[in-house]
């Protein structure tokens, strides 16, 4: 079964130039942070903040080539989630023909955005992968205070957040 999810938030983690995007169920209250390389938040954070850049970027050209060839998104899947790695299917649709396309969680979601298709999580992953408010994996609740916020940074676990490569 697959549940809907959305961008609740994306923060990077100092001490080793890493991301969290963390996705949240739609409706509900559980999320599901999964853990991304610095240029993968960059693409992911751009299209939040709906930037235009003045030349396309990787995924901008990627939804480009779809569109030239007819092809549309339906949907992404977060399918797996194996050894504290994430994987993702891209599902796209061409001439009646589906086709799911293996992916890398973030550049899945950045190609979700970029095409305006629904974001999936299975629920197994979920059930693996997510913190509640019940059984917390991840506090996500960031501190306010700069200082503070480092600190709960960098007292973040990193075996709690699942890798996207």
């Amino acid at each position: 079964m697959e549940v809907e999810m959305t961008i609740k938030a994306i923060f990077m983690l100092p001490r080793d130039n890493s991301a969290v995007v963390m996705l949240r169920e739609e409706p509900g209250n559980r999320e599901l942070p999964i853990r991304v390389g610095p240029l993968e938040c960059r693409a992911i954070g751009l299209q939040v903040e709906n930037y235009e850049p003045p030349r396309p970027l990787t995924h901008d050209l990627i939804r480009e080539m779809l569109r030239e060839l007819d092809a549309r998104v339906v949907k992404v899947v977060i399918h797996d989630l194996r050894r504290n790695t994430f994987y993702a299917h891209i599902h796209l649709e061409r001439k009646r023909r589906r086709l799911a396309i293996d992916a890398r969680p973030s550049d899945a979601i950045a190609i979700a955005l970029r095409t305006r298709a629904p974001i999936y999580a299975h629920k197994r992953v979920i059930e693996r992968g997510i913190r509640s408010d019940e059984e917390l994996i991840v506090d996500t609740e960031p501190p306010e205070d700069s200082e503070a916020l480092a600190d709960w940074l960098e007292s973040l676990d990193e075996e709690d957040l699942g890798d996207s490569q």
